[in-house]
């Protein structure tokens, strides 16, 4: 009877060091998922701010300047190509339409992001009659021309005498002092003129001429010395061309002037070319820097 007393309360004691054990490594286990739990909270929030701040900082622009020594400033897109006015419109309006706005796209941008030397509140925009919208510099609508194929490009520049770069200090589409010069000595060099009709049966020459993004389709012609010369000129574009014929690039001498027409359209001009062989030049009247030529005779 004593010995099973004790045997109980012998049990009784080993019971009691082992439930203390356990309540221990209870409390332990519970504080290290606490710590962990707050660490991850922690990385997570800080990635989130560095990025916003990165993206922020980067902003092109959609319209700078370019230059040049022939026409100063003008006017380009965020990508360098050159931007054009027409004194066809009137501020705020636009009359291009047709197959004169494909060959002159409009221009637009909903966010206008300029360099230090332009001004904001020069640009804005206007609704077009077909209801597209376009950009406007000091109430002008602006354009590009389709015959400029890369940046720095301004073949636009002075065609028709009504399409011009846009000068930022200008309020109103004007041609440069320099363009001003060169066309009015291209308009009166108009002194003596070697032969303008077709006589001569020798060697009768057709030449098929087109004229396409200010550009002839070719830039020699070659024919016989006295020949009877017919030209079937193609002005494949919406603004005007000729087909004239000088002895020299400064065209001092007429061979021939052909008659402007404005495209697209055709006509066909006749003459008689040079008795004597030699080197001469060739070129459209209204374009007389860019559409140019050799013009020999044999």
């Amino acid at each position: 009877m004593k010995k099973n007393s004790l045997l109980k309360i012998i049990s009784a004691l080993l019971v009691i060091p082992a439930v203390l054990l356990l309540a221990a490594c209870s409390k332990s286990t519970t504080t290290t998922t606490t710590t962990t739990t707050t660490s991850a909270t922690v990385q997570t929030t800080l990635p989130t701010t560095n990025t916003t701040t990165t993206t922020t900082s980067n902003a092109q622009l959609t319209v700078n300047t370019s230059s040049s020594a022939a026409l100063g400033t003008f006017l380009v897109d965020g990508k360098g190509m050159t931007l054009y006015w027409t004194t066809k419109d009137a501020v705020g309006v636009s009359n291009i339409t047709g197959t004169t706005l494909a060959n002159w796209p409009v221009f637009f941008t909903v966010n206008i992001t300029l360099p230090g030397g332009l001004n904001a509140s020069n640009f804005g925009s206007i609704t077009r009659a077909d209801g597209t919208m376009q950009t406007t510099y000091k109430g002008w609508p602006l354009y590009y021309y389709i015959g400029d194929k890369a940046a720095g490009d301004t073949k636009g520049q002075g065609l028709a005498n009504v399409w011009f770069v846009v000068n930022p200090t200008a309020t109103a589409p004007v041609a440069p002092a320099t363009t001003t010069t060169t066309t009015t000595a291209a308009t009166t060099t108009t002194t003596t003129t070697i032969t303008t009709t077709a006589t001569s049966t020798v060697n009768p020459v057709t030449i098929n001429l087109a004229a396409q993004n200010v550009a002839f389709n070719t830039n020699s012609i070659t024919v016989a010395a006295g020949a009877s010369i017919t030209v079937n000129f193609n002005n494949m574009d919406s603004v005007p061309h000729n087909f004239a014929v000088y002895t020299n690039s400064t065209a001092t001498t007429i061979i021939f002037q052909g008659a402007v027409i404005t495209g697209p359209t055709t006509t066909t001009y006749k003459f008689t070319a040079p008795t004597t062989p030699g080197t001469y030049f060739f070129r459209c009247d209204v374009h007389p820097t860019i559409m140019t030529g050799t013009f020999i005779v044999q």
